[in-house]
């Protein structure tokens, strides 16, 4: 006569083992819970969430958690805060006054922007600012 050797868990109910797999643990906490056993499902179904990420994981071993990480680098390069631009005020100014040392580029660059030589010598100064639209318009009539 020989015996037959079983493995331990088949001489226990099958609520008392934890599958391995997440679509099994998945259907056996649903069957719990139509049987009326809430702590043993909640049991099974608190391991969830852990069993699919492992399950992912080893599905694609290294491929999730390097393109998790990839996404995560670009999420946080994508709100470091970008460092300030280039001053460009004094350089405008001074190119500005140099311009205006000459009467003809004055006489264009009054007739560009439409402001009195009064003004026009506050902003070679630096007192008074122009928009980007009237520094545009006095560049592209001054060069």
């Amino acid at each position: 006569m020989t015996a037959t050797v079983r493995p331990m868990k088949a001489f226990f109910p099958r609520w008392t083992s934890v599958p391995g797999d997440p679509v099994d643990a998945a259907g056996h906490g649903r069957e719990l819970l139509q049987s009326g056993r809430i702590d043993q499902a909640m049991r099974v179904l608190e391991r969830l969430p852990d069993l699919i990420t492992a399950k992912i994981r080893h599905h694609w071993d290294g491929a999730y958690v390097e393109g998790r990480m990839a996404g995560e680098a670009a999420m946080h390069a994508k709100m470091r805060p970008k460092p300030p631009p280039a001053p460009t005020g004094p350089r405008r100014h001074e190119w500005l006054h140099a311009a205006l040392a000459d009467p003809d580029q004055r006489a264009t660059a009054r007739a560009a922007v439409r402001l009195i030589d009064q003004l026009l010598d506050q902003v070679a100064a630096g007192r008074l600012t122009l928009s980007a639209a009237r520094w545009r318009r006095l560049r592209e009539a001054l060069t």
